[in-house]
């Protein structure tokens, strides 16, 4: 393959590449109650969402708050469903550090009043 061929397949590839991008169009609603950043170093945000999700759809969202925000080294996201006060725990919590991790807490529904006695999953 000469050197044009190179060029034309090298393009193709970035054109193609950078059309394809993140599709989000099925991430689920949410509300960003708060969010801090420290530039270059961290970013936190709290997130309401309006029912439980999957660790899938979290993964999703989570990956669509860290394109959406500015770069930084750490990323921290916390996720509030209706029933519970931002502070006092979240349901579940999502970190770039910069390796992706996501923890799922529903002992924290259990130790609430507000969501002991709501359905499941609307919470």
């Amino acid at each position: 393959m000469n050197k044009f061929n190179w060029i034309i397949a090298a393009s193709t590839a970035v054109i193609l590449l950078s059309a394809c991008g993140n599709d989000y169009s099925n991430v689920a609603s949410y509300t960003v109650e708060k969010q801090e950043c420290m530039q270059p170093f961290k970013c936190s945000f709290v997130i309401r969402l309006e029912n439980k999700l999957s660790g899938q759809d979290l993964t999703l969202m989570s990956n669509k708050i860290r394109d959406d925000a500015p770069t930084v080294d750490n990323l921290f996201i916390n996720y509030y469903l209706p029933c519970m006060e931002v502070g006092n725990g979240a349901w579940a919590a999502a970190r770039f550090t910069p390796e992706f991790s996501l923890n799922i807490q529903d002992y924290m529904l259990e130790n609430n009043p507000a969501c002991k006695d709501k359905n499941d999953t609307n919470i």
